[in-house]
């Protein structure tokens, strides 16, 4: 079951992505993308780079827990956590230990010169999603290759947050209006759009707020929640408004200018 899930929540993401994807163009609730041929030809190819990173690097962090699971190593093994708390715990773990991660991306200047490339994006639609530079998904996998071991954190774990999170974050970048009722349900445990949104805003204010990448409660918990209506809000960094940072060669070397 958990194999299945992990085998095929990244079909699912897809299905998802392209779903969205069909409905805004449609009927787009705040963006109005100026060319969105052109926008979307950039973003798929930054996308295509992306997954194959992130299906190299996922690979590898299944390695890893299998290793650290044949050595019994990490927090919740030594502890004697039931396989099922494991994988609950799994969950809450990883995106607890990813949020101080996505802080520092923002408050260390030699990781936010990659995590920039995702901000970057002022014609923010679902296409953003995966708008990652690379090198980013290495630090971030290095990143969760420490904290995964010390955590203890098994496969089952693992494979539901990324189900989670490959959903949440197609969901989390549509240029869509979802209804009310799913954004303050769902929105009140899980980060919807609504929630994201403030994130990409070019107010430093809000860009610094609403890091987390799943539970909504570890932003309240930690004071980096805002309230704003989210259609006073503009999208993306005011230095790289212009068109040149936003072709296939000016998002790659983003990080070196």
């Amino acid at each position: 079951m958990i194999q299945q899930i992990n085998d095929l929540s990244p079909l699912a993401a897809i299905a998802l992505l392209a779903l969205l994807f069909t409905i805004e163009s449609f009927v787009p609730h705040l963006t109005h993308v100026a060319n969105r041929a052109r926008h979307t030809r950039r973003n798929a190819v930054i996308m295509v780079i992306a997954i194959a990173v992130n299906v190299a690097c996922g690979a590898w962090l299944v390695w890893w827990i299998g290793q650290m699971e044949a050595q019994q190593f990490g927090l919740m093994r030594w502890l004697g956590v039931a396989p099922a708390w494991n994988a609950v715990l799994g969950v809450l773990l990883i995106d607890a230990t990813d949020y101080p991660f996505h802080i520092l991306t923002h408050r260390v200047p030699l990781l936010w010169r990659y995590h920039r490339v995702h901000h970057s994006d002022h014609e923010l639609d679902s296409t953003s999603a995966i708008r990652f530079h690379p090198l980013e998904v290495l630090v971030l996998t290095a990143w969760q290759t420490m904290t995964l071991a010390l955590l203890g954190v098994g496969f089952a774990g693992f494979a539901i947050f990324n189900a989670l999170l490959v959903i949440l974050v197609v969901i989390q970048h549509a240029n869509l209006r979802f209804p009310e009722w799913f954004e303050s349900t769902v929105g009140a445990v899980f980060v919807t759009a609504r929630w994201h949104r403030v994130h990409h805003s070019d107010d430093r204010h809000y860009t610094d707020a609403h890091y987390a990448d799943v539970f909504t409660f570890w932003d309240r918990m930690f004071g980096t929640a805002r309230r704003v209506d989210e259609r006073t809000l503009s999208w993306g960094l005011k230095e790289f408004r212009d068109d040149r940072h936003h072709t296939v060669w000016g998002i790659l070397t983003m990080p070196f200018r």
